[in-house]
């Protein structure tokens, strides 16, 4: 379908038409003329007559006129094709002599009109007189035809409603004024600037049957009677947007125990559909749409994993920002132990159970590389056989079933071989030796911070035997020479020939008066 632009401009070149046909050729013969001028309007109103001035010219070489005549008298007349021929109301002039013109005016009469609908015509016409030595069927033509163009109109309409804002319906009612040629009415309705919608009726208000968008709308009508009329001047209106907000999300969070979860999220006033996407793992999982509601179980079996879920809502006036993301796992087990400080150089790992898992997997670091994993079935305790070095250690355990991998769990983290430091003073450093009964050596950093700074004042390593044992696993050894006054913090650190060289011990302040 044409947009309504193309459609209303399409006969606004009206008006008078003047054919000029001086140029034109003569008809040949004794009796012969030739149209001059030939002028009418070519928008003729539904129920006119076409009115038509005529200029002609004897061209021949004998005098002729336009007379009355017993039975028929000189004129015009048109045809439409050449077995259908109408006569225009007589044009009368006594005579018209070789060379001499002569201007005068016709009527086609409206039931002689070749159509009485709106719509585009075309008839010819020419001037005759009669013959005095033929009958009064024969005619002697004085001058050749020409060809008028018109078009039957019928008016536009006036445009009533809607106009300028429309806040309180989203279906307002169409009206415009009757006219009493038409016998049907042509909407066109344009929505920022494009085809929105269109409508045939013969009475003279239409409302949408459907809710209308937001947007800004123009609009005009076409009258029609068997062919289409001139289109309305434009009216717009404006219906404001009603777009959804951020959705709120209720559920799932956090962990879950099935997998076949349920959601839920906060209802928005203007979304009629709401999308709910879904990742795991990272990866794209389920993307849905949902018209008009609020919760919803999906008919997909969530497998074991971490997700990340969205919703947006949609309006007919179109899509809401999406929501702030939601969060859940399921098939999670947590680490138990070992945490913190731990001396035993076997620890046992232990875990939360987790119901959908088969199989867990410990994976251990040690000074931030990987150190250790291995796959457990059926059990949440793991012991390693071989001992464990001195250092930091990281670790996770992560499920298993037939539908795939669960979520690696937070971190757990635990030291071996760390001693403890518990206080110092001029003369005597101590420190808790239960993570590190079995070291061969120790070493002692001393920093002075005296005034802000850091300047290291004692940095040695020393064996076990040097040291001094209060008792309790407590352990003590001097500095040599014996610190002067200020502000110190002090760390150590043992190391094991076997086991290696474990972490610093928190820093621990003191000073020396």
């Amino acid at each position: 379908m044409r947009q309504g632009q193309r459609h209303r401009d399409r006969w606004i070149r009206m008006g008078v038409a003047a054919i000029l046909l001086g140029l034109s050729q003569a008809c040949a013969g004794s009796y012969a003329g030739r149209f001059l001028n030939v002028s009418y309007d070519r928008n003729v109103p539904l129920g006119s007559g076409l009115e038509v001035q005529i200029t002609v010219r004897n061209t021949g070489t004998s005098a002729w006129g336009l007379s009355s005549y017993p039975g028929w008298g000189g004129g015009f007349q048109w045809w439409e094709n050449s077995q259908t021929r109408h006569r225009m109301q007589r044009w009368f002039h006594e005579e018209v002599a070789p060379g001499e013109t002569v201007t005068g005016s016709v009527t086609l009469d409206p039931e002689h009109m070749p159509g009485t609908s709106v719509g585009a015509y075309s008839i010819q016409c020419v001037a005759y007189y009669p013959s005095a030595f033929a009958s009064s069927t024969y005619y002697m033509m004085a001058a050749c035809p020409v060809t008028i163009s018109y078009r039957i109109v019928i008016p536009p309409t006036t445009l009533i409603a809607p106009e300028g804002v429309v806040s309180d319906t989203r279906r307002p009612e169409f009206s415009w004024a009757a006219v009493s040629q038409a016998n049907w009415y042509h909407i066109w309705v344009s929505r920022n600037g494009s085809a929105y919608l269109e409508k045939w009726t013969q009475e003279t208000t239409w409302q949408p049957e459907t809710d209308l968008r937001g947007g800004e709308y123009t609009w005009w009508v076409q009258t029609y009677h068997g062919g289409p009329g001139a289109w309305s001047a434009p009216k717009t209106f404006t219906i404001p947007l009603a777009l959804p907000e951020k959705i709120v999300l209720e559920s799932p969070a956090d962990t879950i125990d099935t997998d076949n979860p349920a959601f839920e999220w906060q209802a928005d006033a203007h979304a009629t559909w709401y999308r709910l996407m879904v990742q795991r793992n990272g990866a794209a999982f389920y993307n849905h749409w949902y018209q008009g509601m609020t919760s919803c179980t999906p008919a997909k079996t969530f497998p074991m994993g971490r997700y990340q879920w969205w919703v947006h809502g949609w309006s007919p006036d179109g899509r809401g920002p999406w929501s702030d993301p939601g969060s859940f796992t399921y098939g999670l087990s947590e680490p138990i132990a070992p945490t913190g400080v731990a001396s035993n150089p076997t620890p046992q790992f232990t875990w939360t159970e987790q119901a959908a898992a088969d199989w867990y997997l410990v994976h251990v670091t040690r000074n931030g590389a990987f150190y250790r994993k291995k796959w457990v079935q059926n059990t949440t305790a793991l012991t390693f056989p071989a001992e464990f070095a001195y250092g930091n250690y990281r670790w996770w355990v992560q499920t298993w079933n037939p539908n795939g991998f669960g979520p690696w769990s937070d971190a757990a983290a635990f030291c071996l071989g760390k001693p403890v430091a518990v206080a110092g003073s001029a003369n005597q450093v101590r420190w808790d030796n239960e993570p590190t009964s079995d070291a061969d050596w120790y070493q002692v950093r001393i920093d002075d911070v005296s005034g802000g700074g850091r300047t290291a004042a004692r940095d040695w390593w020393f064996e076990r035997s040097a040291t001094a044992d209060l008792g309790c696993g407590i352990r003590a050894i001097a500095p040599s020479p014996a610190l002067p006054a200020g502000a110190y913090e002090w760390s150590i650190r043992a190391w094991d020939r076997t086991r290696g060289t474990g972490p610093w011990s928190a820093a621990q302040a003191f000073s020396v008066p």
